[in-house]
């Protein structure tokens, strides 16, 4: 099981987030802002749950993948298949 690679996801939530402000792009997540702002500083203890990973793929108008958030998250085993452990 991989571990959550903060200051990836950080860059991939960057990436997704485009040229929106991050209080815009919390709107869109459905998530707190003071939630995204820890995101992408890279201070959360836990990588974020399936479910948000999935909104910021789709809000990322195609700049990120789930499987890219998946993996630095560390939902993904060593295969790339998602881990039922840390859901």
């Amino acid at each position: 099981m991989a571990e959550f690679a903060k200051r990836e996801f950080a860059d991939l939530t960057k990436k997704a987030m485009g040229t929106r402000t991050p209080f815009t792009f919390s709107r869109l997540l459905q998530i707190k802002a003071g939630y995204l702002d820890n995101i992408l500083k890279g201070t959360t203890a836990n990588p974020p749950r399936i479910n948000i990973l999935q909104r910021i793929a789709q809000e990322s108008e195609g700049r990120v993948e789930i499987k890219e958030l998946s993996a630095a998250a560390g939902y993904e085993d060593t295969a790339g298949k998602p881990s039922l452990k840390k859901i």
